[in-house]
């Protein structure tokens, strides 16, 4: 299809046709819908007669935007309290990082644990950790 020939419009232009419902000008202008219409089927509702009136982010009130903010811990107690696992990158030489694959196939096939790359190197660097005196 050819749209060469047809008439562009802007976005303030487009808000205005009256075919977008309270959910479609919210996402179009990044305004957060009430939670009690965001469970509901909306209805098509005439749009905004002009942008003005659309509410922006800068509108809005700062008692209903709540942050996703996590307290801080402090860092002694942030070493000691610390679960579940985290993403880190290594280089290692080719010919490790090989016999650790091979190794971790082998245990997996015979059903040994531990299998899985992670829990093998997981448990060698608290062997290491620990033999140096940084027991935790």
């Amino acid at each position: 299809m050819d749209y060469w020939d047809k008439n562009r419009r802007s976005m303030s232009e487009a808000l205005r046709t009256g075919k977008l419902n309270d959910e479609a000008v919210a996402f179009v202008t990044g305004t957060a819908m009430p939670p009690n219409s965001a469970n509901s089927t909306p209805e098509p509702q005439p749009a905004p007669s002009a942008v003005a009136e659309v509410k922006t982010p800068a509108s809005t009130s700062t008692s209903a935007v709540q942050p996703n903010v996590s307290p801080i811990a402090p860092p002694g107690d942030l070493l000691g309290s610390v679960q579940g696992t985290v993403s880190m990158t290594f280089r290692l030489p080719a010919d490790l990082s090989a016999r650790l694959i091979r190794v971790s196939a082998e245990r997996k096939v015979r059903r040994e644990r531990p299998f899985s790359q992670q829990d093998m190197v997981t448990e060698a660097l608290s062997d290491w950790l620990r033999q140096h005196g940084h027991a935790g």
